[in-house]
């Protein structure tokens, strides 16, 4: 899930000055032009994450971003005529990655409990995202400019990998939540910081959908 969108992250930091100049922008312009995209990318983000952890829940703002990003993606692979709409499309590039990339780490964390599961759990998943940066300085070929076609349909397949991760692992999230109910307890329920230690192998634990 967090390569899926990583990959996108590290395109977008690595070579939007150089699709800016592309769409015109002079050297100087390109660079000052990528300060709105970040800082709209920061702020949608941190809106999204503060609904996800009101609900308690991940899947379905993690396809938000995942929808955002394409959409984004799917403006630069069309490249409109008007390069204010190609700028746009940054917008929704940074914005659909800055949401998902996130809850991803949050999602898959939460759920594997607390100690050494957890520490595992985030190593393992931000190491695959970061792979994403090798991808992204390998698609994004010179001959293709402006348009980058290869690089933008690349980061499309991914993001499109990455949300179709999020539906297996709810899926199987909610299959065992559902098994769990349905058996219930043999014993009460036990201490709530008993539960946190033992994380997902407690039977009173539930994955955070």
């Amino acid at each position: 899930m967090n390569l899926g969108v990583t990959e996108n992250a590290n395109s977008l930091s690595n070579f939007q000055p150089t699709i800016l100049k592309g769409l015109g922008y002079t050297a100087t312009s390109a660079q000052v032009h990528t300060i709105p995209v970040y800082l709209t990318g920061a702020a949608v983000s941190v809106l999204f994450c503060l609904f996800s952890e009101r609900l308690n829940h991940r899947f379905g703002f993690y396809l938000i971003g995942c929808a955002i990003l394409a959409t984004g993606l799917i403006i630069e692979i069309a490249y409109p005529p008007s390069p204010g709409t190609r700028y746009a499309g940054m917008f929704l590039v940074a914005c659909g990655a800055y949401v998902a990339m996130p809850i991803s780490i949050i999602w898959v964390s939460v759920n594997a409990g607390s100690g050494y599961k957890r520490a595992i759990a985030i190593a393992a998943i931000i190491n695959f995202g970061t792979a994403g940066a090798f991808v992204s300085s390998n698609v994004f070929l010179f001959k293709e400019t402006p348009r980058f076609k290869t690089g933008f349909s690349t980061g499309l397949g991914l993001a499109c990998m990455g949300a179709a991760a999020s539906v297996v692992y709810f899926v199987g999230c909610w299959l065992t939540n559902r098994k769990r109910d349905e058996s219930g307890r043999a014993e009460p329920v036990t201490e709530r910081s008993e539960v946190e230690r033992l994380g997902w192998e407690h039977p009173d634990f539930r994955f955070v959908l």
